[in-house]
């Protein structure tokens, strides 16, 4: 009788561990949907150097397509703060106010030599309107500190 028992406890072990090899390869598998990543079907986004200097803003890039991911490497080579929006030029009725609710996005209180990024996806709504890339520090925009984008389809 006690030569058995040692002989039973080996079946039971082996059967555990034999039970929990067969668990872990079920659930380790790797999934055969390839759109599970959705960096797998996200392209790439585009990088988009834009330089700000007094007073002046410069682009590698001024015409955007609605739907594609940009990264935007907003770099300040000036001597005073900037700001970059993208937002509708500014007429003599409009406000700060108007300009920062009708912007598609800013990236302010950018420090002399500092750079910062935004990413971006044009939306299709941008389609219907006139856009720059501006700078509304006060007396910036007013200084010629505003450069024309297009948003195409």
């Amino acid at each position: 009788m006690m030569k058995r028992l040692p002989r039973i406890r080996i079946c039971m072990l082996f059967v555990v561990l034999f039970s929990l090899a067969a668990l872990l390869l079920a659930c380790g598998a790797p999934t055969a949907n390839p759109t599970a990543n959705p960096s797998a079907t996200s392209p790439a986004p585009m990088t988009v150097t834009v330089t700000l200097t007094d007073f002046k803003i410069a682009s590698d890039q001024m015409q955007f397509k609605v739907g594609v991911p940009y990264h935007f490497v907003v770099v300040n080579k000036g001597v005073t703060e900037h700001e970059l929006m993208i937002a509708p030029p500014m007429t003599a009725r409009m406000t700060l106010e108007q300009i920062d609710d009708a912007q598609l996005f800013e990236a302010p209180d950018i420090e002399v030599g500092q750079t910062k990024t935004v990413d971006y996806i044009f939306k299709a709504s941008a389609l219907n309107g006139k856009w720059e890339f501006a700078c509304h520090e006060p007396g910036h925009y007013e200084a010629g500190m505003k450069l024309p984008v297009t948003i195409v389809a």
